[in-house]
């Protein structure tokens, strides 16, 4: 704790401000985790109604709505960290599979791709949604004036500093650029 003059303030290692999970090391992993354990909670309140005999196009689009939105959401500041979108591909990859009703057993045996799948209920890879996200609020921040704080704070540069070694795969944003 540390002494104000008030009384004392705890030290938090983790807490959450507008929906994003901050914590000591400020990372990503906190906050992706919470992510998915909110997007588990969505998908298991619209599990029932994807179990309706109805297009997967349709289905795709409710995923989408209420799932993904909620799986992505804050991800324009995430770094994109190899590790972290495995874990939110691997949850998706549950969901797709379960709206299809269709097993990695039978996925195997019949020659179906996640690809495939995706293809189906017209949705794209977990990766395209973050990228989508960064790109969108990259679009905010050059449109902003040059007085505005976020837009001073991302072109900051922090001269007597080097990038640490090894910081982890990053993905690309290039390539969703055109979509």
């Amino acid at each position: 704790k540390t002494e104000y003059p008030r009384g004392k303030i705890p030290i938090k290692h983790e807490f959450t401000y507008l929906g994003t999970t901050i914590n000591s090391f400020l990372d990503d992993q906190a906050d992706t985790m919470d992510r998915i354990k909110k997007a588990g909670a969505s998908w298991a309140q619209i599990k029932l109604v994807l179990e309706q005999d109805m297009p997967l196009r349709i289905k795709g689009m409710i995923f989408e709505t209420y799932v993904l939105s909620v799986l992505t959401y804050g991800s324009q500041a995430w770094s994109g960290q190899r590790n972290l979108i495995r874990r939110l591909e691997v949850f998706c990859n549950k969901c797709y599979r379960t709206i299809c009703r269709i097993s990695v057993v039978q996925m195997r045996e019949k020659g179906i791709h996640m690809k495939d799948i995706r293809g189906w209920l017209g949705l794209k890879n977990i990766e395209y949604y973050t990228c989508r996200n960064a790109m969108r609020w990259l679009g905010h921040m050059s449109r902003m004036g040059g007085e505005r704080i976020p837009k001073r704070m991302l072109y900051a540069w922090i001269p007597d500093r080097d990038r640490k070694k090894g910081g982890g795969n990053r993905t690309s944003f290039g390539k969703y650029a055109l979509d």
